[in-house]
């Protein structure tokens, strides 16, 4: 019997021969060359199923596999149970892959065993291919979990997972619209997580992705797993409104009462409280998740200033507390980025 491959790279695929190619050429041209790649074909109408024939053709690495639509979650849960690797590299069918992601993941995870989940930075691309931005996300267990309450600071085609550490959870449930947000909010109680600084990846955002065209219903859910999250960080029930208000602060322009305002920056300090006191961290994190909170407060601090000054100022103290630099990185430092984007 032929020895499994190292890494199972698992793509689901649903009428998506516009970028197919350039994703599946990402990784057949990866440094590392260890891998099967798992391809669920859910039902395309396009010309998804030629280019798919066409590439298993050409390469021995290629597993193509046909089903009726069933949607994203049903079609990751079968690539993930038929995958035969150590780790699984899960990736989207309009994302890049950069030649050494696979060779620097591996390596890592090799040499930090307790490390179950490994993302990396990203750019994000439209859908010319032109960059947006670049997405740094936290590098360390401590700090990214921080930020799993405020949302999903990870992004799924950048990861590389171990199959040991998913596979008990079911790997993506049943949970439709944000999977891969349910997947890694439930193993963050079972392993630590990390983040290559370095960009890997490269994310497309267009108006055909699936994250567009259900962006109402991954709210709704999101906000329900990061209440859960937090109800269990602090142990006891927290208000949906409180969370809401949390979760919109940097997403879009939210319309919350001041008592409401108010509930979220009580909730946001007990938070922070908790974690600082039952999490063990080193300097470094504490300071990061310090000035995480400082910056979120701020963000409050400016919606209660569209209702009462008072308030806002009050808010504003707990910011200045956690983070003393707040008026400078958030005015002048932000101020002179904005002057910069508009030279270009």
């Amino acid at each position: 019997m032929p020895k499994p491959p190292l890494v199972s790279v698992v793509m689901p695929v649903y009428n998506g021969d516009l970028y197919l190619c350039e994703s599946i050429d990402s990784i057949l041209n990866q440094t590392f060359s260890d891998f099967e790649f798992i391809i669920i074909n859910d039902g395309s109408t396009d010309g998804t199923g030629e280019i798919l024939k066409l590439y298993e053709q050409l390469d021995k690495r290629m597993r193509v596999y046909n089903q009726e639509h069933s949607g994203v979650t049903a079609s990751r849960n079968r690539g993930c149970r038929l995958a035969r690797g150590k780790y699984i590299a899960p990736m989207d069918a309009d994302d890049v892959s950069l030649p050494d992601r696979f060779a620097k993941q591996v390596r890592y995870l090799k040499a930090h065993p307790e490390i179950g989940i490994l993302d990396t930075w990203v750019e994000r691309i439209n859908k010319k291919g032109i960059l947006i931005n670049v997405w740094r996300s936290p590098t360390t267990s401590n700090v990214i979990k921080w930020e799993f309450f405020f949302g999903n600071p990870l992004r799924h085609s950048s990861i590389m997972m171990r199959r040991d550490v998913v596979e008990p959870l079911d790997f993506y449930g049943n949970f439709s619209f944000i999977e891969d947000f349910y997947l890694l909010a439930r193993a963050l109680d079972v392993t630590q997580v990390a983040s290559l600084p370095e960009v890997l990846s490269q994310i497309r955002y267009h108006e055909d992705s699936l994250s567009k065209q259900i962006i109402r219903e991954q709210h709704k859910f999101g906000r329900e797993i990061i209440r859960s999250l937090i109800a269990k960080q602090l142990s006891k029930e927290v208000s949906i409104e409180a969370v809401r208000t949390l979760y919109y602060m940097n997403r879009s322009p939210v319309i919350s009462s001041l008592e409401e305002i108010d509930s979220a920056a009580d909730l946001l300090m007990q938070l922070y409280e908790s974690f600082i006191k039952t999490v063990s961290m080193n300097s470094e994190e504490a300071g990061k998740i310090s000035h995480s909170a400082g910056n979120k407060f701020f963000d409050l601090a400016k919606l209660a200033g569209k209702k009462s000054i008072t308030k806002s100022i009050v808010i504003f103290t707990y910011a200045f507390r956690l983070n003393p630099w707040i008026l400078y990185t958030r005015i002048v430092v932000n101020g002179i980025k904005r002057i910069l984007r508009s030279l270009k």
